[in-house]
């Protein structure tokens, strides 16, 4: 079996499918015409084009292979998740550097982290700072931020450097956890939380916009 994505969703699949296959599975419909389980796919209608992202990108139709490899972009959003799982149901050591000290928190992140890291400002959407932490990352070091709301849901902002320089917001979920992830001039973010992609999508846009307006 392998990972892999479909609109953001995260699929297990297996490594002997196309990814038609795998969407099917999983419950994903894609339009398709020429299409058929028992044939080889001649590929001339071209309906159910789509584009691939792994480490050698590019574009291609769905008869093509899952067992591509996840992209650089991909293995950061993991990573992220699998911290968030980590560290949301520690009760008295979530974080290494408290809230209350988010002056020293963003300086000492900076630092470490080469890159100007800021701690935004989620009060508008319930969410307090309860502090961070700095991780190891895909490429380098990570920083790692975590809000929670007074009944206690917690989020969590992850960054680290990026190859992918610049991309879109997109949404996947796995294992009970959501993300939206992001990348602005070559350092990724990812958003984790619940999988309410609505809720996901408005904490997702303050941090963008205070982000922004900072400089990145």
């Amino acid at each position: 079996m392998v990972e892999i994505f479909i609109d953001g969703e995260r699929v297990e699949a297996d490594d002997k499918h196309t990814v038609m296959q795998a969407a099917r599975a999983s419950g994903h419909v894609i339009p398709y015409f020429c299409w058929h389980p028992q044939l080889s796919v001649p590929g001339n209608c071209r309906i159910c084009m789509v584009e691939v992202e792994s480490d050698g990108g590019g574009a291609g139709w769905l008869a093509h292979g899952v067992a591509a490899s996840p992209s650089p972009f991909q293995n950061l959003t993991l990573d992220a998740l699998d911290a968030h799982r980590l560290y949301v149901v520690e009760v008295r050591h979530p974080v290494e550097v408290p809230g209350n000290e988010r002056a020293h928190l963003q300086l000492w992140l900076t630092k470490r982290c080469g890159w100007d890291v800021r701690a935004p400002e989620l009060d508008a959407t319930g969410l307090k700072l309860v502090g961070g932490r700095l991780l190891p990352g895909p490429t380098g070091p990570a920083s790692f931020l975590m809000y929670e709301t007074a009944s206690g849901e917690r989020f969590t902002l992850y960054t680290s450097r990026s190859e992918t320089g610049t991309a879109q917001m997109r949404y996947t979920a796995a294992e009970n956890s959501g993300a939206m992830y992001w990348s602005e001039n070559g350092v990724g973010y990812v958003l984790s939380g619940p999988v309410d992609k609505d809720r996901l999508h408005q904490v997702a846009r303050l941090v963008y916009d205070q982000t922004e307006k900072n400089g990145g």
